[in-house]
């Protein structure tokens, strides 16, 4: 397992928000993030609410009926 997987799966938890920021930060090159959350992922839902996700425009296809597309802004962190 990588790193940065061990880092992710460590940081899984609501409680664990800022450190989940911070893993986004570190191994993500973009000032942004977006995804798609299936719609029986629920707590997953619930992560990424608490981690400032919102709707967003679908930025590949998913053909699954009621999948939340999210997205937010990345805090920068030199």
């Amino acid at each position: 397992m990588t790193a940065a997987a061990e880092d992710i799966r460590a940081a899984r938890f609501p409680e664990d928000s800022e450190a989940a920021l911070a893993i986004f930060r570190e191994y993500v090159a973009s000032p942004s993030v977006s995804l798609d959350v299936l719609p029986e992922f629920t707590a997953a839902r619930r992560l990424y609410a608490e981690l400032g996700f919102l709707d967003a425009e679908p930025v590949s296809f998913n053909p699954i009926p009621g999948t939340a597309f999210l997205g937010r802004d990345l805090p920068y962190a030199p």
